[in-house]
């Protein structure tokens, strides 16, 4: 999206911290990784949705990244309260114009930076989901044989429904 001359703006989240910042949770150090990854500069944002992000978000230039810190170090952001996590997803919507979702491990989860805020902007899927959901269509509808699922995970009552249905398709479920 830079490369394409767009205004980026990096949403993250590190760790469980309990809706207030943690030092050891923080992304000022993953600042250094991500602009040698991108190979650009990407600025950071001391705070989620407050003056430093919001002053920082309003003076990007084309082209230009900026990281906000850590969401989890609001408590919107992981609310159960629908008006909480929505509050911090209006403050999060007024940073940007769109909302890309490049994040398959989380689009699942009902939080503001996720669920939220796609509800107030345009949204659409980034390239790392897309991909990921062509494997998954490939894997549901045209697999390669044998094929063997092996599955994991603590939450056995939440997959019942995924082994139901790859009993059907998989040759061997694991």
């Amino acid at each position: 999206l830079a490369e394409a001359g767009a205004k980026v703006i990096v949403m993250a989240h590190l760790g469980r911290p309990k809706g207030t910042p943690e030092e050891k949770y923080s992304l000022k150090p993953v600042v250094a990784a991500l602009s040698e990854a991108v190979g650009r500069e990407v600025q950071f944002a001391s705070d989620t949705v407050g003056e430093d992000a919001k002053t920082k978000a309003a003076a990007l230039e084309d082209g230009q990244i900026l990281l906000l810190e850590n969401l989890r170090f609001n408590a919107g952001e992981t609310s159960k309260d629908d008006a909480e996590r929505g509050a911090f997803a209006d403050e999060l919507a007024a940073l940007a114009d769109v909302y890309v979702s490049d994040g398959f491990g989380v689009v699942h989860r009902k939080q503001a930076s996720v669920y939220d805020i796609a509800q107030r902007l345009p949204h659409m899927a980034g390239g790392l989901v897309a991909a990921e959901v062509e494997v998954c269509d490939r894997l549901l509808h045209d697999p390669a044989r044998p094929y063997v699922v092996v599955l994991g995970g603590s939450k056995v009552s939440d997959k019942l429904g995924v082994i139901a249905s790859l009993l059907e398709r998989a040759d061997t479920l694991i």
